[in-house]
């Protein structure tokens, strides 16, 4: 594990929804990538365009961007959100469309509840915390990661490949092919509008089962 001494585990965002920072608004809510990239980079410049910022492209846009250079098309295929739904956290792949997985939190009744979605459905995703009365804390989203199970719809089995979750098996993949670490780590990252030491705390964590998947052969 990263040294916990270094991140507040216990740390729990005020709140998914209500008043918020123009920044984090658009973070949570936009599909693409590099334009969710490019939207929050405008921000700070006090720049934003209409269709940057958009949750989704239209698809006329999103095909011809698509044959610009595949990477733009990275999230774009997401499902959309359900209404009032955001999402806290996702994983971005440097794969030929750099695929994104993305974890949700949505309303229902009194209750929050999570659910996790990527481009292509293949998948169903089984989370430790499906529900909660406030948002989790920054310990549970890892542990929502983490144990995240995967069960394919067609067969009904469960893909432990890697280790499981939704980082390591993309780690492992990289490792199987014979890559250097260095660029195993930089294949997977982790962002969050809503958790601000997620990223880092996965850069560690990265490096620590990349040294025990080398220290194993």
């Amino acid at each position: 594990m990263p040294d916990t001494k270094k991140y507040d585990l216990d740390f729990r965002p005020k709140g998914y929804w209500g008043p918020q920072e123009l920044e984090m608004f658009i973070g949570a809510r936009v599909k693409g990538e590099l334009r969710r990239q490019q939207a929050i980079s405008d921000l700070k410049e006090n720049h934003a365009d209409e269709d940057i910022i958009a949750e989704s492209l239209r698809e006329e846009h999103r095909s011809a961007v698509g044959a610009v250079h595949p990477w733009l098309m990275g999230g774009e295929y997401l499902p959309d959100l359900h209404e009032g739904e955001v999402e806290i956290c996702r994983t971005v792949l440097k794969s030929v469309t750099m695929d994104v997985t993305s974890v949700r939190a949505g309303h229902d009744d009194n209750k929050i509840v999570y659910r996790v979605v990527d481009e292509y459905g293949d998948y169903e995703y089984g989370l430790k915390y499906k529900t909660s009365s406030q948002p989790l804390t920054m310990g549970q989203l890892i542990e929502n990661i983490d144990t995240c199970t995967l069960k394919d719809r067609d067969t009904g089995e469960e893909n432990d490949y890697g280790g499981g979750g939704l980082i390591r098996p993309s780690l492992f993949q990289q490792f199987e092919f014979g890559e250097e670490p260095e660029k195993i780590s930089d294949f997977v990252t982790i962002h969050s509008a809503f958790y601000p030491h997620l990223e880092d705390y996965y850069e560690n964590q990265k490096l620590i089962w990349i040294k025990g998947y080398f220290s194993e052969t």
